[in-house]
């Protein structure tokens, strides 16, 4: 059965595991599953690895694993900055962004952002490359890389392009832990979707 390992923390992450209502202090290699939520205070970031794909989150961000299977993962994320790096995606697979103005379904590797921010009734998503089906009430379009677009309201929820925003100190993090896997060897001796390969 799929896990999601915390592979990477720094700053102050907390923790609140499925069916419990208090938080704890996250802990690396801790193995997530469905129901498990994470939250990263100012200046904290986390990641977490999930077979064939990466989620990382930057600071002020609450993620929740709303599901987790062998062949669907599903994220919710109520604020913050996601980025999604998706290396393989097979034909049986789904991975869903669930977000305040409507899901996003990935449907080809790449390399994804997901930004909620806090008080704010709009998302903003950017493809790098890749593919992302939008769905909600009102709204069911395709967005493809490079590409960033604006979801607004959430009944119906309106789309529009807008101009992609520059780099951040998370986008840069990430793309350096991209650049690690991707150079890594242990896929010559086992599964690369193997937890802690890279």
């Amino acid at each position: 059965t799929r896990v999601a390992r915390v592979s990477d923390l720094a700053g102050t992450v907390s923790l609140q595991a499925s069916g419990d209502s208090g938080w704890s202090v996250a802990t690396l290699n801790y193995s997530m599953t469905t129901g498990d939520r994470l939250f990263t205070d100012a200046g904290s970031r986390a990641e977490l690895e999930v077979g064939p794909f990466s989620a990382r989150i930057a600071d002020s961000t609450d993620l929740t694993i709303t599901n987790l299977t062998d062949h669907l993962a599903q994220l919710g994320v109520a604020q913050g900055t996601l980025r999604l790096s998706v290396y393989r995606l097979a034909a049986d697979d789904s991975v869903e962004i669930d977000t305040p103005n409507g899901a996003l379904i990935v449907r080809a590797p790449g390399h994804y952002r997901v930004v909620v921010p806090t008080n704010a009734d709009y998302t903003l998503l950017t493809v790098d490359d890749g593919a992302v089906d939008t769905y909600g009430p009102g709204l069911a379009q395709t967005v493809r890389g490079p590409q960033t677009v604006r979801l607004s309201g959430t009944n119906p929820i309106d789309i529009s392009t807008v101009p992609p925003r520059r780099n951040s100190a998370v986008d840069t993090w990430s793309a350096d832990h991209d650049a690690q896997l991707s150079s890594a060897d242990c896929g010559r001796y086992m599964s690369a979707d193997v937890a802690g390969c890279g």
